[in-house]
């Protein structure tokens, strides 16, 4: 997915009721939230995040997600000239 710099980065996950979820990513990232998010995202947390969601009996599950920085569309307007030619 991808998400422009200084917005939000929301992660979702689904787990079965009483599964224990983990998320690890670049940077260093991990939480064990069901949706964990990163505010204000900057190029170090681009990467890929895994996943890991854990149940009963000892099964588990992992998903993985690529996140790219979009780039900012940046518009700048230096001066504005126009040419009037009377006839």
């Amino acid at each position: 997915g991808e998400v422009r710099a200084e917005e939000t980065l929301q992660l979702n996950s689904s787990p079965s009721s009483g599964a224990s979820v983990t998320w690890n990513g670049p940077n260093g990232f991990s939480r064990s939230e069901v949706n964990p998010s990163i505010s204000n995202v900057t190029q170090a947390a681009t990467g890929t995040y895994t996943v890991t969601v854990s149940g009963a009996g000892g099964c588990s599950l992992q998903a993985s997600v690529a996140v790219r920085l979009r780039a900012a569309c940046l518009l700048r307007i230096d001066s504005v000239r126009t040419a009037c030619n009377p006839t």
